[in-house]
């Protein structure tokens, strides 16, 4: 007779100290695939406003472009002219005037009356008599 040993693919009862470690293994895994999964949602959560990031700024450089220009808050120099009751605001960066208007009545008194106390200083005088 002629023996030969041959390797075949059969089924094989698993022991309880190997089904432990079937069970350990599918309850590792599972929790690696819910770690993974929150991570993965926060990575994305993280992508989508990255990307919200850059389509604002996207959007931002666009209006710019497209309009040549961008808003900013300049320096300027408010001018008030009481021989012409004007007011005047100037950029100070470009030196161009923006706007000019008519100055109010209140800053007209105001301007009359800082004339009037450098025009007639006023001497202050005590109520006690004076030494003869």
């Amino acid at each position: 007779m002629e023996k030969e040993i041959i390797k075949e693919y059969l089924k094989c009862m698993l022991t309880e100290a190997q089904l432990k470690e079937q069970a350990e293994k599918m309850a590792d895994n599972l929790s690696q695939i819910a770690q993974y999964e929150a991570d993965l949602k926060s990575i994305k959560r993280q992508i989508e406003a990255d990307i919200a990031k850059c389509q604002s700024e996207l959007t931002s450089a666009h209006e710019k472009y497209r309009s040549g220009f961008q808003m900013a808050n300049i320096d300027c120099e408010v001018r008030k002219n009481f021989q012409t009751n004007t007011v005047t605001v100037i950029r100070l960066d470009t030196g161009e005037m923006i706007r000019e208007r008519a100055l109010t009545a209140e800053e007209r008194q105001l301007m009359l009356e800082l004339n009037q106390k450098e025009e007639n200083p006023a001497v202050e005088e005590t109520d006690a008599p004076s030494a003869a």
